[in-house]
């Protein structure tokens, strides 16, 4: 190698080092949201979720982005019930929604909230309802899905006193 590139090079390296220091992945950075849109969502994910043993449903979620109409989200939903004393799941799932909202004088409102397609379709509906940013995140679930779960059964045995 040309002995004039190799302090190119070098210099190259150490810059490069310096500013993976200093950067952070964009998955890293807090999404901000208006608390009271955030407060919002929950509830509206909540009524999406099913029941399969009469239980109360729970729900946590991590804000992937938020646009003018839209926040983007993953949601972990579980059901629990009481049995026995113990607290026990049935339902649940784990999966990205699309939730638009509007502003007016009252504050914020969730419009509709839109989940991938199920199956074969699942990818081909990530791409079209989400922002192509988020499109790996979403794919890989490179979501912190056992923070959602502890938030959830958190919820769970506060709500039933255990």
């Amino acid at each position: 190698m040309n002995r004039y590139v190799l302090p190119f090079l070098g210099a190259g390296v150490v810059l490069a080092l310096a500013v993976g220091f200093v950067l952070k992945r964009a998955e890293d950075v807090p999404v901000q949201i208006d608390p009271e849109l955030a407060l919002a969502i929950i509830p509206a994910i909540e009524a999406q979720a099913f029941t399969s043993r009469d239980g109360k449903v729970f729900c946590s979620d991590e804000t992937l982005m938020v646009t003018e109409e839209k926040v983007f989200v993953w949601a972990l939903c579980e059901e629990f019930v009481l049995a026995d004393g113990n607290l026990e799941t049935g339902s649940a799932f784990s999966m990205p929604f699309a939730v638009h909202f509007v502003k007016d004088e009252s504050g914020f409102r969730v419009g509709r909230i839109e989940p991938p397609e199920d199956g074969g379709n699942y990818a081909a509906s990530v791409r079209r309802l989400f922002p192509k940013e988020l499109h790996d995140r979403i794919l890989h679930q490179d979501v912190p899905v056992e923070a959602l779960q502890a938030d959830v059964k958190e919820k769970a045995t506060a709500h039933f006193g255990l």
